[in-house]
C-alpha cells in the first residue's frame, strides 16, 4: 500500500519513499497525530479562516491557541499571515491549498511560494490537508511540491472519493518524523486496519479507480455548474466559482447571520452548514457552505428560490 501511494504522490509532484509514508485511520487521526506530537498546552497553532471546524476542536482538546488567517480567493492573506506570525511566532501553520474547505478555492501558485518563504524564514511547520486531492481535475501544485517535504508535512485520505466508512488516510514526511509519529500510533491505537487498508489497495490497482474517479468527477462538474447557475439565477451571492470539487461556498445578499436562518429551516427537515462554524471564534458570519452534490436537487432548488424572496420581502 505505501509503495502504491508512493507512486500516487508522483501524479501531483511529490518525490517520496514508502517510509516516508504513514497510513493512517483517516485524515483526521493523521491530524490528530500531528497535533500530538508536535504541538503543548499555550502554544500557538495558524489555521485558515474560514476552515476545517473538526480541526479546531481537536486543537482545543490539547491546549492549543487557534488563531485564524483570513482566506482570500487566491489563498491566505499573506500581509495578514505576516503580521501574525510575527504578533504570535506559531509553530504551524494548518492549510488546504487545493478545494479549501468551505470556500472550495485553489492557492494561487504566487501565494504557496510566499507561504514556503515565510515558514522558512520564521521557521514553523506547515501541514497541507489534501483530503480532497482525487477531485481535483487537472493536477496543481501543492505546498508540498514546491517543498518536497523539508518544511510541509502532506495529509491525504481516500474517504472522499470512496467511502466515509473506510476510515483510510496516511501522512508522508520526513523519515525521522514519519518514525516519532509511528511511535505516537502504536501507543494510541497500537494499528490501523489492515483489512480496510488492504480493501483500499485492491480498489487502488485494480484497474478501476481512475476510471471511477473520472465519473465521479463528471457528476460534481455537471451539479457544480447546475448549482451555480441557480445561485445566479435567484441571486445567491458565491464568494468564488471554484473549478473543481463539491463545496460552494454563498450568502444570501439579504442575511446578515447564516446561524440563525440554518436554526430555521432545521425545523423544516433542512439541514445548512452555517457559516459561524467554520471560524475559530465562532464569529458571526453571513456565509453558508453548499455541498453540490446535495443541491442539484429540485426540492432543495425550490427551497432557494422561496428564502431568497422571502429574504428580499423582509428586507423590503
Amino acid at each position: 500500500m505505501r509503495e502504491h501511494l508512493s507512486v500516487l504522490l508522483g501524479d501531483v509532484g511529490i518525490s517520496v519513499g514508502p517510509s516516508q509514508i504513514l497510513l493512517t485511520t483517516g485524515a483526521s487521526q493523521a491530524l490528530d497525530f500531528i497535533i500530538r506530537l508536535l504541538l503543548r498546552p499555550g502554544d500557538v497553532a495558524l489555521v485558515d479562516e474560514p476552515g476545517y471546524y473538526n480541526l479546531f476542536g481537536m486543537l482545543r482538546l490539547q491546549g492549543v491557541q487557534v488563531v485564524g488567517v483570513p482566506r482570500n480567493r487566491d489563498g491566505p492573506d499573506i500581509d495578514a499571515l505576516e503580521r501574525l506570525v510575527a504578533l504570535h511566532q506559531p509553530k504551524i501553520y494548518f492549510v488546504q491549498t487545493v478545494m479549501h474547505n468551505p470556500t472550495g478555492t485553489t492557492m494561487a501558485p504566487h501565494i504557496a511560494f510566499r507561504v514556503l518563504q515565510l515558514a522558512e524564514r520564521c521557521d514553523f511547520t506547515l501541514v497541507e490537508d489534501d483530503v480532497f486531492s482525487d477531485l481535483q481535475s487537472d493536477p496543481t501544485p501543492r505546498l508540498a511540491t514546491l517543498d518536497q517535504l523539508q518544511r510541509v508535512i502532506y495529509v491525504r485520505s481516500f474517504s472522499k472519493t470512496l467511502s466515509g466508512s473506510l476510515r483510510v488516510g496516511f501522512i508522508a514526511s520526513q523519515p525521522g518524523l514519519i518514525e516519532s509519529l509511528a511511535d505516537i500510533k502504536m501507543l494510541t491505537s497500537i494499528t490501523s486496519s489492515e483489512f480496510t487498508e488492504r480493501l483500499i489497495y485492491l480498489m487502488l490497482v485494480d484497474g478501476h479507480y481512475r476510471k471511477y474517479l473520472a465519473r465521479l468527477r463528471a457528476r460534481l462538474d455537471e451539479a457544480r455548474f447546475n448549482t451555480i447557475r441557480t445561485f445566479e439565477r435567484i441571486g445567491i451571492e458565491l464568494f468564488a466559482e471554484p473549478a473543481d470539487g463539491m463545496y460552494l461556498w454563498a450568502r444570501f445578499p439579504q442575511i446578515r447571520d447564516s446561524l440563525a436562518l440554518a436554526e430555521r429551516v432545521a425545523r423544516e427537515g433542512l439541514m445548512l452548514a452555517p457559516g459561524t462554524m467554520f471560524y475559530p471564534q465562532l464569529d458571526l458570519s453571513p456565509w453558508i457552505r453548499f455541498n453540490v452534490a446535495l443541491c442539484d436537487n429540485p426540492r432543495i432548488q425550490r427551497w432557494f428560490e422561496r428564502i431568497s424572496t422571502e429574504t428580499e420581502t423582509e428586507a423590503g
